[in-house]
């Protein structure tokens, strides 16, 4: 802004000393008649050449400074805006888009740990979605490359129907399950087997008398 009164004021005393010359050059009793029947182009003044189309480049480039300059603190401004405020963070379960809530209302910069903790959450069948808080409803969710929430096949599945197999940790039948359970049961033959052995060894069988003789005592 300073400089474009800067620019205008240089304008302006410019063009007071291109009428100067003129009045001096013409005489000032015939001014009006000379002007109106021989129009001047152009005036010398020092080194500098001075045009009607020199005077609009000066205001003309003085106009875009300003434009661009308040182009440069708009842009700073929406920059500020969308890199501030707060966010509400759900996982999307993506077989029936059910949604449950990670965080309320936490920063851009903690967006990619509450996708972590909705993958732990739900493993392999999920997804991060935020919208603005406050601001923005469930409505205006968008994942984390920008894709809403309303573009997902399954958005809001859940309300109208009911799909079996939609889980986040897997039902009791699913193959991963079972062979979790697998493993818990030869873990705990493994350790009924130890138990057995120690008892059949003879030091197992003399301990064993002794209690015997011991409670019999």
């Amino acid at each position: 802004m300073y400089r474009f009164f800067l620019g205008l004021i240089l304008s302006i005393v410019v063009l007071g000393l291109v009428w100067a010359a003129q009045f001096s050059a013409l005489g000032w009793p015939g001014v009006s008649s000379s002007a109106s029947e021989t129009p001047v182009q152009t005036t010398t003044t020092g080194e500098m050449l001075v045009t009607a189309e020199w005077f609009d480049l000066i205001f003309r480039e003085t106009r875009q400074r300003s434009e661009a300059e308040k182009r440069s603190v708009r842009q700073d401004g929406d920059r500020r805006k969308s890199n501030s405020g707060t966010y509400r963070t759900l996982c999307v379960r993506l077989c029936d888009g059910f949604h449950f809530p990670v965080s309320d209302s936490t920063r851009r910069k903690r967006l990619s740990g509450d996708a972590k903790q909705c993958e732990q959450r739900c493993p392999a069948r999920s997804r991060l979605f935020v919208h603005r808080n406050p601001g923005e409803d469930v409505e205006d969710m968008v994942d984390l490359q920008g894709q809403p929430y309303r573009n997902l096949p399954t958005a809001l599945l859940y309300q109208t129907k009911y799909v079996a197999d939609c889980t986040c940790q897997g039902n009791p039948w699913d193959e991963v399950a079972l062979a979790r359970h697998r493993t818990y049961a030869e873990d705990a033959r493994k350790k009924l087997a130890g138990k057995t052995a120690d008892l059949a060894s003879p030091e197992g069988r003399g301990a064993k008398g002794q209690h015997q003789s011991a409670r019999r005592e």
